[in-house]
């Protein structure tokens, strides 16, 4: 929008109402710090930075450093590095910068509260600066899933705005090590060959995914494993509600002042062509409802989805109402539990996948996760969009624990 007025007086009394109204937020930031991966998704993320952010920011008085990454891990090394006087970070690429930039953050915090990150039996500090995310991946499920849109300009101005959301963390750990993080999901399978595929295929573009979701569909493969997972004692929200997450949301708010006590373990043994760990709905353009629609941001809790193997069409309707209705809860071959850690360990001397944790490839099997209730601060106030044409789906909360027994 462009205000035109022909009396410079005028035009002048809307610029100082402008800067009151801006300098009347505290929380507005006015030193950041911005990564950039120039090579995602469409390698359009610098373009997308100097052309449409960094004029908004210019002239919004907001001071940036600039860091265009160059390596894997480079995102990490800067939000691990970050210095005093800054008032939080912005990721300009897909998910796998952001999450290379949150574990970056994570270990800063750990640093500066001297904190073990490996120590799994402890809960994580919070990231303390806050994290923006501009959109420039394939997905970029972590920004749609907090704003509502994967629209630039709108995550530009919730970072000029200052705008606040503590938003859950999961911690990936493999032995006694921390390996990872996750802000949308962890997922075996299915997903984790079709990234390991997708990987030899990075010359195609974002068009690689589709090329490797093909060809995992048509090897049909699935896997053997037991999982154990923790239930919260008294939980906040079920799996099969009806009301969404979003910017006013009670069930973050409740979450946010107490503390989830856990409940009991349970056990799965099984053959499963997916097993997904879900922290948000990750909704983006290609499954507008979500993996899993009624995730919250905030809860405390992952969604843990199992998809039966042995069937093509079991896949395929899975993907398909994931895609389409985000009713795929309602299949009797997919089981959804919500839940506070998850253990996974693959059959031994059976065929095993890999992980795919945001769209970073994690190779060992084995793996505990772990979700940190509202570890990550964000440039962001929950999704406000109430027009959904999602309805609740028929599934009973004892119909979503079937197959599993209490260990």
């Amino acid at each position: 929008m462009v205000l035109e007025h022909n009396a410079s007086d005028v035009i002048l009394a809307w610029h100082h109402s402008i800067w009151a109204l801006l300098n009347g937020l505290p929380s507005r930031p006015r030193r950041l710090v911005v990564v950039v991966n120039p090579v995602g998704g469409r390698r359009r993320a610098l373009a997308t930075y100097k052309n449409k952010v960094a004029p908004l920011l210019h002239r919004a008085a907001i001071t940036t450093s600039l860091t265009v990454t160059e390596y894997q891990g480079h995102g990490r090394e800067v939000g691990e590095g970050v210095g005093e006087g800054v008032d939080g970070v912005v990721a300009v690429g897909g998910d796998g910068l952001v999450n290379e930039v949150v574990l970056g953050l994570l270990l800063r915090s750990c640093r500066l509260h001297h904190h073990d990150p490996h120590d799994h039996t402890r809960p994580l500090p919070s990231t303390k600066l806050r994290l923006g995310i501009i959109p420039g991946g394939s997905t970029d499920a972590t920004c749609h899933g907090t704003h509502g849109t994967s629209d630039v300009i709108t995550a530009a101005l919730h970072i000029i705005m200052g705008d606040s959301r503590s938003v859950d963390l999961a911690a990936v750990y493999s032995g006694d090590k921390l390996q990872s993080v996750a802000t949308t999901m962890v997922s075996y399978g299915y997903f984790g060959d079709l990234l390991r595929t997708s990987e030899r295929w990075r010359c195609l573009g974002p068009t690689r995914y589709l090329v490797a979701g093909l060809v995992q569909f048509f090897r049909n493969r699935s896997y053997e494993g037991s999982l154990k997972v923790l239930t919260p004692a008294t939980p906040l929200s079920h799996t099969y509600d009806i009301d969404k997450c979003n910017h006013d949301c009670g069930v973050c708010d409740n979450a946010a002042l107490s503390t989830s006590k856990p409940g009991e373990w349970l056990q799965f043994n099984g053959r499963w062509s997916i097993v997904t760990s879900a922290v948000m709905s990750c909704a983006c353009r290609l499954t507008p409802h979500g993996i899993s629609p009624t995730a919250h941001l905030g809860d405390g809790c992952t969604d843990l989805i199992l998809v039966s193997g042995g069937s093509r069409w079991r896949v395929l309707t899975y993907l398909l109402r994931t895609a389409y209705t985000g009713d795929a809860a309602r299949l009797n071959h997919v089981n959804m539990h919500r839940v506070q850690e998850v253990h996974f360990t693959p059959k031994v001397n059976k065929p095993k996948s890999s992980w795919n944790c945001d769209g970073e490839q994690l190779l060992e099997p084995t793996l505990r996760l772990k979700v940190h209730c509202q570890r990550l601060r964000l440039f962001s106030r929950g999704v406000e969009s109430a027009g959904d044409s999602y309805t609740k789906t028929t599934t009973s909360p004892s119909a979503s624990c079937k197959n599993a027994s209490s260990v």
